[in-house]
């Protein structure tokens, strides 16, 4: 995530984006930057506020969301269920 907020004070938005992208696919939900910094703050996040008008940034942001929503349906249809 250091990345993205590096490429995004230089100003150059297509590589912030694309190392978010990066960082997600790896299956990024929390950044060790601050241990309170998880998935929901990139909307909120001033040091991002370039990118917020993005389609591709605001693209990013659903696909998380729409991967959470996916992960708490499975665990509500699962969480009755033995782990083993």
């Amino acid at each position: 995530m250091l990345e993205v907020y590096i490429h995004t004070i230089r100003g150059d938005r297509e590589r912030a984006i694309a190392s978010l992208r990066e960082a997600i696919d790896a299956g990024w939900k929390l950044t060790n930057l601050t241990p309170d910094f998880y998935w929901w703050h990139l909307g909120r996040d001033w040091k991002l506020e370039t990118l917020h008008q993005e389609p591709e940034f605001i693209t990013l942001l659903n696909d998380l969301e729409a991967d959470i929503a996916t992960q708490r349906q499975w665990y509500e249809e699962n969480k009755d269920k033995p782990i083993f």
